[in-house]
């Protein structure tokens, strides 16, 4: 009895971190966080891609969420849907990709956390873990300073 009960509050607690995620627990789809151009300047328009996949085909990204600046952190939501347990029978064991890319601009340069969040609409015990990225904004230089340094050189 004293086990049973143990394991079903285990069943509806809270997941335990990433590193401590139990193999029978889904773990969180994201495989990285990719920034283009990788070193940006401030006030230089910059790609960020969130790319991942799911393990089986009963998993879809729904709709996703560019988040704004907030301080030196941003945040990109992702909602996801499994239809494990609901309208689709069986989960083919088939991986899933998805990709979701926004722009940003940032205003200072810095140390800025990129954060990948997942909510998951889900029956399975899931473990839902933000993949995080830290990004290095560089002070940017106005073009009419280095190009007259360029000039410069070449007289010298």
């Amino acid at each position: 009895m004293g086990r049973l009960l143990a394991a079903l509050l285990f069943s509806l607690s809270a997941c335990p971190a990433a590193a401590e995620c139990p193999s029978e627990f889904l773990e969180f789809p994201f495989a990285e966080i990719d920034v283009y151009p990788p070193a940006p300047k401030a006030g230089e328009t910059v790609t960020i891609t969130v790319r991942g996949e799911y393990s089986d085909l009963c998993w879809e990204v729904v709709s996703s969420a560019c988040g704004d600046v907030m301080g030196q952190e941003l945040v990109i939501n992702v909602d996801s849907y499994d239809c494990a347990g609901r309208e689709c029978g069986v989960c083919l064991p088939a991986t899933s990709s998805f990709e979701i890319t926004c722009e940003y601009i940032f205003d200072a340069a810095g140390t800025y956390l990129i954060r990948a969040d997942e909510t998951a609409d889900t029956d399975r015990t899931y473990c839902g873990v933000d993949v995080e990225h830290a990004l290095e904004v560089a002070v940017s230089v106005p073009v009419e300073a280095s190009g007259w340094s360029a000039i410069k050189a070449l007289y010298r």
